[in-house]
């Protein structure tokens, strides 16, 4: 008796199931603009692995229960963009989360606070007219459509941020400081961060920032990893500590509170980083956490002006 062949189409899906790839392990992309943003982030991981993609440092290993990876993109829009298109190019992260510090543009920021980034704009790609300033919405250059000109971050990162400050050590730190840390108690709000390549020294210049955006805090690279995130569709979140109140005396405030800045932001993103490896699905509401009114902001709202 002759043996029964197996189908061509049998085959071909014999084929097409060895071939089909084995789904990744969800990745992290945990990024700061200099090394001293990340460098406690890096310190933390267990494991960690260097690797370089097209000469730049990164850094991978286990966090909190959750693979990331760990770079610095530079300083400034341009630099900002060219290193998350690399990084999302070669290595897909399911999410990227970007720290570092800020200036403040709203008033009742104090050095040390942190913003949950909801929203990011860019404030100097403009029209500049004799008696006004035109803020333009960039455009995107694969379809002609314009970009949102506030991009909104990923809800779901903006609520497990909230929820890490409600919660996690960073909640905590900010209701009581670190015994460590100089200064008040610092804060944890939700708000707009304005990027543009401009070192804001100059009230002025804040003031006109925040009249025309609405914008709470001020930096350098932000809006351009979320312009590339959004056109690539991967979820984002920015945290940023402030250091400075981005007037006459910002250089000065810069090197007393760098590192109380990018600590306490690098906190908050570990903790969110510890959320996604403990909670893939969405998280509970958290209405019943209770924190100190003037702690922990609505991390899914904008701040009023």
């Amino acid at each position: 008796m002759a043996k029964k062949q197996p189908s061509l189409a049998l085959l071909i899906g014999l084929v097409l199931i060895c071939a089909a790839p084995i789904a990744a392990e969800p990745l992290t992309a945990l990024l700061g603009a200099v090394d001293v943003e990340v460098a406690g982030i890096r310190a933390a991981l267990r494991d960690p692995v260097e690797q370089q993609a097209s000469g730049l440092r990164v850094v991978r290993g286990e966090l909190r229960g959750r693979e990331v990876l760990v770079a610095c993109t530079g300083v400034g829009k341009v630099n900002a963009a060219m290193t998350t298109t690399l990084l999302l190019e070669q290595f897909a992260p399911s999410e990227l989360i970007f720290t570092g510090i800020a200036g403040a543009l709203a008033p009742d920021l104090r050095p040390g606070d942190v913003v949950i980034g909801t929203t990011a704009v860019v404030h100097d790609f403009v029209a500049l007219h004799p008696d006004t300033v035109v803020t333009w919405a960039p455009q995107n250059p694969a379809d002609g459509e314009r970009f949102p000109l506030f991009l909104p971050a990923d809800a779901r990162l903006c609520d497990l941020a909230h929820l890490a400050a409600r919660t996690s050590a960073a909640g905590a730190a900010a209701g009581g400081r670190p015994e460590a840390s100089p200064g008040p108690p610092a804060r944890i709000v939700a708000g707009a961060i304005a990027t543009g390549d401009a070192f804001v020294a100059a009230r002025s210049k804040r003031q006109e920032i925040r009249a025309r955006l609405g914008a709470d805090a001020v930096e350098m690279e932000g809006a351009a990893i979320a312009q590339i995130c959004h056109a690539r569709r991967t979820p984002w979140l920015l945290i940023r500590g402030i250091s400075d109140r981005a007037d006459a005396l910002a250089s000065e405030e810069i090197e007393a509170n760098f590192e109380r800045a990018a600590s306490n932001a690098a906190r908050l993103a570990m903790d969110v980083v510890a959320l996604l490896g403990s909670a893939p699905a969405a998280p509970a509401p958290v209405e019943d956490a209770a924190p100190r009114e003037d702690a922990v902001g609505d991390a899914c709202a904008p701040r009023e002006n």
